[in-house]
Formats: structure tokens, sequence, C-alpha cells
């Protein structure tokens, strides 16, 4: 999933004397971060919004610089913006957008009207905001989604708004929200005592219309490995029809797409032929999240009164699609740990490509440690190639910029096939800060806000190795 970290532990002894103490109307638990994806100690924080925010858009349109490029794929540390290719991707300070994890894009369809080369939505998890009470820096409690809409003009330079929703200057909300009237919703907020809320995930382009899978989120006792205060409850599918208009005016329709409890699509979508395929990652509290396949008819989305669930088929460990979500006889088509992922169609190579972090600490084998790591496969059911890698992180290496950071971690890593040339790939990856112990984790919340260059996506350029024909 996406977000700011994972927390053991709740920190309410620092409230008290915190200069970011959320305001009265919020609660301060564990951050959160993408589940399963980091070990068990890391911590930070998750603020979470005590009703459910409606009402007009915020955005922010002013851009600044944060490309980096890698030349040797294992060990060049990143560098400044390549000034001389043309639209660089980068994620600057806003207005009042001040960084966001998960990051996935989604290539849009070209507008008559538009000026722009090419245009694509940016999908972000937790936010960092500005705040009426704290202008002009990150601020808590940070909101739970944003978007962004970035453009690519004819001369090449790269522009990115990005919105979420505003009530007034007090009040602001992520830009997807569940409806709190929906069944499930009200039957989490019951439990709990505190609103669900939604974690994006990847999206597709059907006919025009934009689709974005959302992850039910709630509340929950601490549980699993890694004594995680969440549990993902089912997935969403948000329908967009208007994806040309500006996201203040977009129309946003949600549907069911899952209520299984340990098997979530969205990790990375795929529309090919006449079905739009959905990789999948378990949760089953054990530590691991291996990807399985679903898939559902095109034309099962034509009609956003159309129950999804009924039509998804699953591929099963026979080799065969069967009819239903199918958890127990799902085929592990991906069997490594990352809730998060890229998967695209590369051309030149004939062959689609799947693009990961490997966990930034991992016991089982510290030779994966910090890597970003790709698979390649003639088909989207596999079998898919040993993962091989991409870019040892460089946050993560003796040689990074920051050597004393030992809490560093990273993940979230994903291509961007849309920016990315022949033999190369653009791949975006969030670095952050865990809490070794409860000593720490004021000092995690405090240096989350004045340092710019975690919790924002890095960008890195770099070279996509030859084929292993072994792989074929």
């Amino acid at each position: 999933m996406h977000s700011i970290a994972i927390l053991p532990f709740l920190i309410p002894k620092y409230l008290a004397k915190s200069r970011v103490a959320p305001r009265s109307d919020y609660d301060l638990v564990m951050l959160r971060s993408r589940p399963l994806e980091h070990p068990p100690v890391m911590a930070a924080i998750l603020l979470v919004i005590t009703g459910i925010l409606t009402g007009c858009f915020a955005h922010s349109t002013r851009p600044t610089d944060s490309t980096t490029t890698q030349k040797d794929p294992l060990s060049s540390p990143p560098s400044s913006p390549l000034r001389s290719r043309a639209c660089q991707v980068h994620f600057p300070d806003q207005n009042g957008w001040y960084g966001g994890d998960a990051a996935y894009s989604v290539p849009l369809p070209q507008s008559s009207a538009s000026k722009s080369r090419s245009r694509s939505v940016w999908l972000f998890g937790d936010t960092f905001i500005e705040r009426a009470d704290q202008p002009g820096r990150r601020a808590y409690p940070y909101v739970h989604n944003s978007i962004g809409i970035s453009r690519c003009a004819a001369n090449g330079d790269w522009s990115l708004e990005t919105f979420w929703k505003s009530q007034d200057e007090a009040t602001e909300g992520a830009f997807f929200q569940p409806n709190p009237e929906s069944s499930w919703a009200t039957e989490a907020r019951e439990k709990t005592g505190r609103p669900p809320y939604y974690w994006p995930m990847d999206g597709f382009v059907v006919n025009g219309t934009l689709f974005v899978g959302l992850l039910r989120v709630t509340h929950s006792e601490p549980r699993g490995p890694f004594s995680l205060p969440f549990r993902i409850i089912g997935t969403d599918l948000a329908r967009i029809e208007n994806p040309n208009d500006s996201p203040q005016n977009w129309r946003v329709r949600i549907s069911m797409l899952s209520e299984d409890p340990v098997f979530f699509p969205g990790t990375a979508f795929a529309v090919l032929g006449e079905h739009v395929y959905a990789f999948a990652f378990f949760d089953r509290d054990d530590g691991h999240a291996p990807r399985g396949l679903i898939r559902l008819p095109l034309e099962a989305l034509s009609d956003s009164e159309n129950v999804l669930s009924e039509r998804i088929e699953t591929f099963e460990v026979n080799g065969s699609w069967k009819q239903g979500l199918r958890t127990q006889s799902a085929a592990i088509v991906i069997p490594s740990d990352a809730t998060e992922m890229s998967v695209h169609w590369n051309s030149g190579r004939n062959r689609w490509i799947a693009v990961e972090a490997s966990p930034s600490h991992t016991e089982s084998d510290p030779s994966e440690h910090g890597l970003i790591r790709f698979r390649e496969s003639d088909k989207l059911e596999g079998p898919w190639s040993t993962a091989r890698p991409l870019l040892q992180i460089p946050e993560l290496q003796p040689s990074g910029l920051d050597t004393t950071a030992t809490n560093t971690f990273c993940y979230a890593a994903k291509a961007h096939s849309q920016y990315s040339k022949t033999g190369e790939l653009i791949i975006t990856y969030v670095c952050n800060l865990y809490a070794r112990s409860s000593e720490e984790e004021y000092m995690v919340l405090e240096e989350l806000t004045h340092r710019s260059d975690l919790y924002r996506p890095r960008v890195v350029r770099v070279p996509l190795p030859p084929v292993d024909s072994r792989s074929r």
C-alpha cells in the first residue's frame, strides 16, 4: 500500500510537548506505511482524520526541481536534474503540497483542447500539506491521499498541479474519500469509533474513462509481526468519466471490487485484449505479501452499476482461469514481498516488465537490502523471470548522501513507461525514517517536517539490462 511509515507503537506521551501536535479533532496514532513491505521496528505517525471532509478542492502549481539520474545502475548516487532532457519528472513543493508517497502514474487520454504533449495523473498516498496555522511548511496531520496532474508541454517543460479536498482553510481532506453512509464505512466506524479511509493503488484508462484502485483501510488493534494498527478490509474501484477536465470537476463514482479479507487487487493493472488484469497481494498476517492475478472483462466496466465482484476471474495454481475471487486456489505469480509495483509492456523487448523494491531491511537475505529489481515475462500469468537488480538505492548505501541516517528505509519503487526511452527506465521510489526506539519517535516526527528530501518521490533514470536469454 502507500504512505508514510510503519510504527509498532503509539506515541501519545509526546503530544504534550510536540510542536507539531494535532488539533483536538485529530487523533495521533502510528504512522502507517506500505503494509508488509517494511520491518517490524519501523516507526512514524499516522494522524487519523476523525471526520469525513467534503467540499471544494485545494491545488497548487508552483514548480521546483527534484529529478535525478543514474549512470551506473548499482552505484552512482542521485545528482541534480538533467537539464538537457525534455520533460524532467520531479515533485516540487507546490502551493501547499509538500510531499507524498506511492506515486503511481497513469497516462491520460490526449485532450483536443490541451496544448500539452502528454498528461498523466499521479496517485499519492499519505500526503504532507500546508496547514493554515503552519504556513509554508510540512504540517501534521497529513491527508490520506492526494493526486497530481502532470503535463509535458511542447517545449519539454514539466508542470504538476496537485489536488486534495478542502472545505475551508482550516479543514483539509483526502482527494478520494469513502461515502460515510456506505454500509462498509458505517460498520467500520461503529467498530472502531473512527472513520475509515482510502489509500490509492494503481489505475488504468479504458475508452477514455479513468479507473483507480482504492484500498479500504480501517483502524484495528496492532496485529501481525509488524504490529500494524490498521487493517485493509477490501478494494474499491473509482470511475472518472471526465479525466480531461480539471480534477476539481471530476465526476467520481466508486464501486466495490472486492471485500475479501486477505487478497487485495490493485497492486498493478494491465489492460490486454478484452480484459483488465489486476495483480493482487496477500495479507495473511505472516509478514509476507506475494502476488496473485485476477482479471475482469472490459465490458463489465461499461456500466458503473455493475457488481464487479461477480465478474472477477482468478488465475489458479493449475494454470487455468476460474470464475470468482478464489483466495485458496490462487496461483502465486510473483513470490516476493511487495504490496506495490508497476507492470508495463516493453515493445522493444516484446515482454512485460514488473518493477518493485525489495524490503529495505531483510533478515533472510541481506544481499537484497535496498534493491530496486525487475522481472520479465511473455505473459501476465507468467512464468516471471527471477528478479534482477536495476538500482541499489543510494540513500541506503554507505556512500549515500546521508551516511549518518541508519534509520532510513526506502520503498514504493515503480517504473513510468510513458517517460522512459528505449533501453532505459524512469523509476520513482520514496525514502523515509523509522524510529529505532520509543525515545526516537519525536525526533522522527520533527525530522520529517524539516527534511524535504524525505517522504517525496525520488526520480532516477536507469539503463535496462539486456535480456537474459536464460529467462526466455
